[in-house]
C-alpha cells in the first residue's frame, strides 16, 4: 500500500511498514515540521543514477495558500518554433538550447563502451559499471532540460 510515516523530525523520517526501511536522513531545503502528518498523502522513494530521492504528496487547500493574481492589462504573444526556441510579440527571442547535441558525443562513446562490455553468458560486473556511467550522463541531460522549464 505504500509507506506510512510515523515520526517526524527536522532531519529524519521513520517508516513502519512491511519493507523494513526504518529511519531515513533527509537532506534538502524543506522543513517537514511545517506540515502536519495528516497533510502528507503519499511518500515515494525514487532511485536514480546519482542516489535516492524522496517525494512527498501533500494535501493543501489552494484557496488558502495561493494569493489571487491581479491582472496587468498587458498582452504578449508567444511563438515556439524550430529555428528559434521562443519568440514573443515584442521582438525578444530565445535561441534553442540544444542540450542533447552538446552531450551526444559523450553518450555515444559511453553506449559503445557499454555494448563492448556485454558478453552473452558472462558475469556482468564491467557492464554494470558502464551502465551506471551512461545513466549518470543521461541524468545530467534530464536535469539540464528540467532547469530550462
Amino acid at each position: 500500500m505504500g509507506f506510512r510515516p510515523v515520526i517526524f523530525g527536522k532531519t529524519y523520517l521513520t517508516f513502519s511498514d512491511k519493507k523494513k526501511i526504518g529511519k531515513l536522513k533527509l537532506i534538502g531545503s524543506r522543513d517537514l515540521n511545517f506540515f502536519s502528518p495528516e497533510q502528507i498523502k503519499r511518500v515515494r522513494i525514487l532511485r536514480k543514477a546519482d542516489g535516492y530521492y524522496v517525494q512527498f504528496g501533500i494535501n493543501l487547500d489552494l484557496r488558502v495558500t495561493i494569493k489571487p493574481l491581479t491582472p496587468s492589462q498587458k498582452a504578449v504573444g508567444i511563438d515556439v518554433g524550430l529555428k528559434v526556441f521562443l519568440a514573443d510579440s515584442q521582438g525578444n527571442t530565445v535561441p534553442i538550447p540544444q542540450f542533447y547535441r552538446k552531450v551526444e558525443k559523450q553518450l555515444n562513446r559511453l553506449n559503445r563502451n557499454k555494448s563492448r562490455k556485454f558478453r552473452k553468458g558472462q558475469p556482468q560486473g564491467a557492464l554494470s559499471d558502464a551502465e551506471s556511467s551512461s545513466a549518470k550522463w543521461e541524468l545530467v541531460l534530464i536535469k539540464r532540460r528540467f532547469m530550462l522549464l
